[in-house]
């Protein structure tokens, strides 16, 4: 909807919508787009609620302040219009005014410019200056045009961000039952949010972690918006789906068997661990909001967004490889990949299957290291390095367990964990179809990665990979856990986030 600002008391869209903003009152007679003639208040709060939204983003505002003048609502060279004498008939004068809207005071772009003196008034009531009531606001044909052309266009989310939302499922395929009839199974849900002005020119895939799902960019468990929001305003197209059998991605009941993480395993990874202190840099911890444990309301709120989850890894990243990479079709362009944790194994199958769909990845603390488990039970894992399933490699890999050659690198520190990578003899194998890709690996300063994240950058590195390691506290950015974009100061994370992917060279590909 391409609404331009014409000046401080004007605002002009296409297709016959015109929103007039300001104290009227306050200009001189020749210059007001018509003469009010009533000043009752619309009598539907969301109604008003919308339209100041609209006006509040297309203006360029923060807020509105509190409300006096005149805010008008006109459908102009509409053929229908409303009478209290009847049905509505053609060209018949129908206009109000509504108490709302105030100064904008400080915070609108540009000075105000008188472009547009008048225009023939038809608004939602009768005719009749004694009759001044919106009594037309039943007039279902034009307020409803009105009302649906704004809400299909754009939903607020973010203070000022206002987005068109669709959803689709991609992905998926047949199988059958032990009675012989065919279900779908394996497909993922996808929300596509796309701002009213797109501004940047690669759309970003939030990829989520183990008993995560989409919902968890969308907002933050103590009600702030979360990063979704965050890059929304920034003028990304954004997409987020649910992992397969995982929230609003089916999950058929003769798949493998669901497993949930508990309270005390949040809490004590996730939330709080601050007072667990199983690793060195724990102690860090402390931007998470609340307490961080059991019936603490945000805690409570955060858990209850998690969602059981197939343990099965192979099968997890099997059925995601192919649902991400047909949605990657679908987009149809390259994208920059945000992943977070579990998600990050993720992020490296899709862009290996679409590596020309794949601008960049930003991988929040993925999951590793190399070829092991460094946390969780110090136990061989990730045969492929950084996948439990075949990824391209170059010479190509046909047993994991024979074909790699490895070799423990020391950390030579109290507070980080060993290294496993390939051994420089014979040359280590290259990570192919990810070589061109730019990869920014961030890491926060209190979450249990801040162990081993070095290794699974130092890996990718010796793979050919264009990998940077970003380290929080290297940046100033402290306290923060392996939620960080759930975290008190996720927009201060996400900044650093957007000035890295907002930089592209001259072929496009960003400089990480």
């Amino acid at each position: 909807m391409d609404l331009t600002i014409r000046s401080g008391y004007l605002l002009s869209a296409p297709q016959g919508i015109q929103v007039v903003l300001g104290r009227t009152n306050d200009m001189p007679p020749s210059q007001r787009p018509f003469r009010p003639t009533c000043s009752r208040p619309f009598n539907s709060e969301a109604t008003r609620e919308l339209v100041t939204a609209t006006l509040v983003y297309f203006l360029g505002c923060k807020k509105l302040q509190e409300e006096t003048g005149y805010l008008k609502v006109k459908i102009i060279n509409h053929q229908e219009v409303c009478s209290d004498r009847g049905p509505p008939f053609h060209h018949h004068r129908c206009d109000a005014s509504t108490a709302s809207a105030d100064d904008l005071q400080e915070g609108c772009h540009g000075n105000p410019e008188l472009v547009q003196r008048h225009q023939q008034p038809s608004l939602f009531t009768d005719s009749t200056p004694s009759s001044c009531q919106l009594r037309r606001l039943m007039c279902f044909t034009m307020f409803t045009r009105l009302g649906l052309y704004l809400l299909a266009l754009f939903s607020p989310t973010r203070g000022d961000t206002i987005h068109h939302r669709t959803y689709f499922y991609v992905g998926g395929n047949y199988s059958i039952t032990d009675n012989g009839e065919h279900i779908y199974t394996n497909q993922i849900y996808v929300e596509k949010l796309t701002p009213a002005q797109v501004t940047q020119p690669y759309p970003i895939v939030f990829v989520h972690g183990q008993a995560q799902t989409a919902t968890n960019w969308l907002n933050k468990p103590d009600g702030q918006p979360g990063w979704a929001s965050y890059f929304l305003d920034k003028g990304y197209e954004c997409y987020l789906f649910d992992q397969p059998f995982r929230g609003r991605s089916p999950w058929q009941s003769f798949s493998e068997p669901l497993e949930t993480y508990s309270a005390e395993h949040l809490q004590r990874y996730f939330t709080a661990p601050e007072r667990y202190e199983l690793w060195p840099q724990a102690s860090l911890h402390t931007q998470w909001p609340g307490t961080g444990v059991m019936r603490d309301p945000i805690f409570d709120s955060y858990y209850a967004s998690a969602v059981p989850f197939v343990s099965d890894n192979v099968l997890q990243q099997t059925a995601m490889r192919d649902a991400g990479a047909a949605l990657l079709d679908r987009i149809g362009r390259p994208v920059i990949l945000i992943a977070h944790s579990q998600g990050g194994t993720m992020a490296w199958l899709l862009a290996d299957q679409r590596s020309n769909l794949v601008h960049s990845i930003v991988s929040i603390e993925p999951g590793g290291p190399p070829f092991s488990n460094a946390m969780f039970g110090n136990t061989s894992a990730r045969a492929y390095g950084l996948t439990d399933i075949p990824i391209a490699y170059s010479p190509p890999v046909s047993d994991p367990s024979t074909d790699f050659s490895t070799t423990i690198l020391p950390s030579n520190s109290s507070i980080l964990a060993d290294c496993i990578i390939q051994a420089d003899d014979p040359p280590a194998r290259q990570l192919a179809k990810l070589s061109k890709i730019p990869v920014l690996l961030v890491t926060t300063e209190a979450s249990y990665h801040a162990q081993y994240d070095w290794c699974t950058v130092r890996f990718l590195q010796q793979a050919g990979v264009q990998a940077e390691h970003m380290q929080l506290s290297e940046i100033g950015i402290h306290g923060n856990g392996h939620m960080v974009f759930l975290e008190e100061n996720s927009d201060e994370v996400a900044a650093v986030i957007h000035d890295r992917i907002g930089q592209s060279d001259v072929d496009g590909k960003a400089e990480l």
